[in-house]
């Protein structure tokens, strides 16, 4: 079960929402020292205090499911608001 989950819906292509996802996860992925990779439209996330991660692109939601690492749990709730600005700058 993930320890952050958070859907939102979305007006946009699928692929237009999909180019923002991949310039966020870029931009965690520097940050935070994630990797992902594409599988359809699911991006999945790893490394960087994540046991495991995904970003769901559908026709009209955007889904990110996060596990946490045991050191990054205690940042819970400091990653859930960063989730919530970047899922927002996803869809806004």
């Amino acid at each position: 079960m993930a320890d952050i989950s958070k859907t939102k819906n979305h007006s946009m292509d699928i692929p237009s929402v999909k180019a923002r996802v991949e310039q966020v996860a870029g931009e965690i992925a520097k940050k935070m020292g994630i990797k992902y990779s594409w599988n359809g439209d699911v991006c999945d996330l790893k490394g960087g205090g994540l046991k495991d991660g995904k970003i769901t692109v559908t026709a009209s939601t955007v889904s990110i499911e996060l596990t946490l690492g045991m050191m990054a749990k205690m940042m819970k709730s400091v990653i859930e608001k960063e989730i919530d600005q970047k899922i927002d700058q996803i869809v806004g």
